[in-house]
């Protein structure tokens, strides 16, 4: 099954359509800045950094979950690291949408995506298939 496949049937794909989501309202670069802006007033003021902190600790916990799940079904490889790789997935989903703000070279949604591919491919299980 290719990648692209099992994302669309997978614990993977979930995780995929779930970062697309949260980037679908942000395709324009006025609203990504917007997104910016509010986000340094989270850094900012304690009240909000703390809730700021709460939404980012929940979805640490949902890419985890996902993760975890994938290497459970067999998508990704039982020697995946899941919480280092949730980590880094966190990571690169913010690194792609300020990169994409910066160079604006294609649209949001497909570059975290091929950032998100790119994180994911070494830790995808491959099959063996038999030789006759």
């Amino acid at each position: 099954m290719s990648v692209e496949l099992r994302h669309e049937v997978s614990a993977l794909g979930g995780h995929g359509r779930g970062h697309g989501q949260a980037v679908t309202g942000q395709t324009r670069e006025e609203t990504f800045a917007h997104h910016l802006a509010f986000l340094c007033m989270d850094l900012t003021d304690p009240e909000l950094h703390e809730r700021a902190l709460a939404v980012h600790e929940a979805q640490r916990r949902a890419v985890g979950t996902l993760l975890a799940e994938a290497v459970s079904t067999g998508e990704l490889r039982a020697t995946t690291d899941v919480e280092a790789l949730t980590a880094t997935v966190q990571a690169v989903t913010s690194g792609a949408g300020l990169i994409w703000a910066l160079d604006r070279q294609g649209a949001l949604v497909r570059r975290v995506r091929h950032e998100l591919d790119a994180v994911l491919a070494p830790h995808i299980a491959t099959t063996v298939t038999p030789t006759a």
